[in-house]
């Protein structure tokens, strides 16, 4: 037995020195499996901590652009109230010039005739602003007035004589009358007088005649779809009764989700996009045209050709005139409405056509753009001007 001793001894030291191995592999491979995760970790840490570093910083610069678009709207809103300190003290010279002077009356560029001021292409808040560099960001900018575009609100009687002084006015749907855009029939007031202004206070809550005329010219003019307009109408007036073609709550309640008609005046262009029939591109084709700001009088000196050729039937079927509009007021801004009807050969054959116009916009749309690192934030901002020159705040949205 003692023979085989050192060789069970050797044998046992073996098994051990196998075992030592094996645990000093084990403890190895543990070793390097928690390197591996803390490894992991560190990285997942430090990349969350880069990413969170990222966000906020890029946080930091949209609120930083939004600032400088916020900053674009006031300068906006100063040029604003600029251009009409302006037009007051030339409206004042002018006064006192034809109080002094024998039967002759003072001129200025922003002002009729008659010391009253009037908007242009010229005027301070029209001029083209420039992108301006901020603290390290950039602002832009643009000034809109309202008074160029087609009051889509005046499609029905809100209040009477919405359509202005002089301008055929809407009846309430009787039958028997003279046929409308809308296959509907209806009693046409006289240009003008009392028998239009009472015939409008009848109207309230009626579709528009004229104004629907004038707005399925301006939409055959962008070529888009009149079966448009039944459902605006819908969208507009009070009652709940569907016009041929159009869409009351009982079907936007159908839709998934469900909403209800507005049945009054919209208090955004954002309307438009929950009617009946009108898709983006429908939207994107009209939204330049319209507004819902209440302009009920068009500037000939701002507006588009095509809201000039819609406010007449006679304008629509000569686009010349329409041409020698635009191309007189880019040499001078029409001061006085009497000056569009001397200057316009054509125009002076449209009768009905002064009690469409103003020279004079209330509203404005300010569209303030800041830029910051790759930032960029746009604000969108209505304001009516008041008498002073100072802004009211009409509507605002940001994207």
């Amino acid at each position: 037995m003692v023979k085989y001793l050192p060789k069970y001894l050797a044998s046992r030291l073996a098994r051990m020195m196998d075992r030592c191995r094996r645990e000093r592999g084990m403890a190895l491979l543990a070793t390097m499996m928690a390197i591996a995760l803390m490894t992991i970790i560190v990285v997942d840490f430090t990349s969350a901590s880069a990413l969170g570093y990222l966000s906020a910083a890029n946080n930091a610069n949209e609120i930083r652009a939004s600032y400088l678009a916020r900053s674009a709207i006031n300068v906006g809103l100063a040029l604003i109230a600029q251009d009409t300190r302006a037009q007051m003290a030339q409206a004042a010279s002018g006064q006192q010039g034809s109080a002094t002077s024998s039967g002759q009356q003072g001129s200025a560029s922003a002002t009729t005739g008659q010391g009253q001021p009037f908007d242009s292409f010229a005027s301070v808040w029209a001029i083209p602003f420039p992108p301006m560099p901020v603290n390290g960001g950039l602002i832009g900018l643009s000034v809109v007035d309202e008074a160029r575009k087609f009051n889509i609100n005046k499609l029905v009687n809100m209040q009477p004589g919405l359509g202005g002084p002089g301008a055929t006015t809407t009846g309430a749907i009787t039958p028997g009358a003279t046929s409308t855009p809308l296959g509907t029939s209806a009693s046409v007031g006289s240009n003008g007088g009392a028998g239009a202004a009472a015939n409008a206070a009848t109207a309230i809550g009626q579709p528009n005649v004229q104004a629907i005329t004038q707005f399925t010219s301006l939409v055959t003019i962008l070529g888009l779809d009149p079966a448009i307009i039944p459902p605006i109408i819908d969208w507009l007036d009070p009652d709940s009764i569907e016009l041929p073609g159009g869409a009351e709550s009982d079907y936007y309640l159908g839709l998934k989700p469900p909403y209800a008609a507005r049945n009054g005046p919209m208090p955004t262009l954002g309307d438009l996009r929950l009617i009946k029939g009108i898709d983006d591109a429908t939207f994107a084709r009209l939204r330049n045209y319209v507004t819902v700001a209440p302009e009920p009088l068009v500037n000939p000196n701002t507006a588009p050709p095509e809201v000039l050729a819609s406010l007449e039937p006679e304008l629509m079927a000569n686009p010349d005139i329409v041409k020698q509009i635009i191309q007189a007021r880019t040499i001078r801004p029409f001061a006085v409405i009497t000056d569009l009807m001397n200057e316009v050969p054509g125009a002076a054959s449209i009768s009905k056509l002064s009690g469409d116009l103003t020279l004079r916009g209330q509203f404005f749309t300010i569209s303030g753009v800041g830029s910051y690192a790759g930032a960029r934030k746009l604000v969108f901002a209505t304001f009516h001007r008041n008498p002073d020159g100072t802004g009211t705040l009409n509507s605002w949205q940001e994207d």
